[in-house]
């Protein structure tokens, strides 16, 4: 018999052992990591709110599915409304065969939220989704590359494709002529910002964030407790250092801010990314992309914003579709519509990819 019912405490150690089953195929393992893990992002998270909520899939009594939602806040307009932000999606298909993931996306779109979210969607998650009646949010769903060490990106995305012919060559060159070409490339060709790059601690960011906002119709909606909270948790997430940066002009007004991990050796994620006039976009992500190089990334990837494609591509980013979508529901039209045309401050700071899900060994003792 099929159930679906709300994510409790209670069920933290049979989730835990699903998602080692499911996403990671460790079977019959169970984590306490990952059990308070799970209890603390979904259940005491400072936006917790009743109605907007993690759910279960049940066969039988038993737990065989799961939908994970972390409630945010935003602004559409000029008015406060509360996000679902979706992650970790998973049935188990061992126990389970139908149509249990519909009717999780399905209850998770009835709940009290105004928008229903997810920016790491993979493709069954993103059919199923619109089967329950959602859309994907194409503006959103390209990614960008801006390669800093062009060889050394080269050579980190061609590890682990099919060996022999001319990956074989291309590991071959970028091993020999890497170096060399790299260091030209990082004297030469790196971008130079006229802005001032200054670290920052998350107090200070939230100020900046509050000060300067966005044009968006739709935006996040920051308070200082719970963003402390969310700077702190990302932080712990093993996907590089995160750094926050905050551009100031000459006069030393702040004019942007930017949110991502530096890996140093390997590809750098942004997070968020804000100025405070239009025309100083590109000066802050040429601080980004200086910061960057300066701490030994190879290149930074970050998510596609429709009002920036201009100047992403002028500032020499690669635009690609990834096997992930950005998708949406929402029951006004309105908010859908400002979401499609791109008048949306959707990062990935307001999404999933700060989780430490995908990153963690939740085996390994902590």
């Amino acid at each position: 018999m099929e159930e679906i019912r709300t994510f409790r405490e209670e069920h933290s150690e049979e989730v835990s052992a699903l998602y080692l089953r499911v996403m990671r195929g460790q079977k019959g393992m169970r984590s306490q990591a990952l059990k308070e893990y799970l209890g603390r992002i979904f259940l005491n998270n400072p936006w917790h709110q009743d109605g907007v909520e993690s759910l279960l899939y049940l066969q039988d009594g038993r737990i065989v599915g799961f939908l994970g939602v972390i409630c945010r806040r935003m602004e559409f307009s000029g008015r406060a409304i509360t996000a679902g932000i979706m992650t970790q999606f998973m049935i188990d298909r061992d126990f389970h065969k139908g149509k249990g993931p519909l009717h999780l996306l399905q209850r998770f779109f009835s709940g009290l939220q105004d928008l229903s979210y997810t920016d790491g969607a993979s493709e069954p998650a993103a059919k199923a989704w619109e089967k329950a009646g959602g859309d994907a949010a194409r503006l959103y769903s390209f990614n960008w590359l801006r390669a800093l060490r062009p060889v050394a990106t080269i050579q980190e995305h061609s590890t682990g494709r099919r060996q022999g012919g001319i990956w074989t060559a291309i590991n071959g060159a970028a091993a020999i002529l890497g170096l060399p070409i790299d260091a030209v490339a990082q004297r030469f060709l790196q971008p130079r910002s006229p802005f001032e790059t200054v670290a920052v601690d998350s107090g200070t960011l939230f100020e900046t964030i509050t000060e300067i906002g966005w044009r968006e119709k739709l935006k996040p909606s920051y308070e200082r407790d719970s963003f402390a909270w969310l700077i702190s948790e990302a932080a712990q997430a093993k996907y590089g250092q995160l750094r926050l940066r905050v551009t100031r002009e000459q006069d030393g007004k702040a004019c942007g801010w930017f949110v991502y991990y530096l890996k140093p050796g390997g590809a750098c994620y942004l997070l968020q990314i804000g100025a405070r006039r239009a025309d100083q976009y590109r000066g802050v992500l040429r601080a980004l992309f200086a910061d960057a190089a300066a701490g030994g990334g190879t290149c930074v990837k970050g998510q596609s914003q429709p009002r920036h494609l201009v100047d992403l591509t002028e500032e020499h980013c690669l635009f690609r579709h990834p096997q992930s979508s950005v998708l949406i529901a929402s029951r006004d039209p309105e908010l859908k519509a400002a979401i499609h045309r791109g008048d949306a401050a959707l990062s990935r700071l307001d999404g999933e990819s700060w989780l430490r899900f995908p990153a963690e060994d939740w085996l390994k003792p902590s």
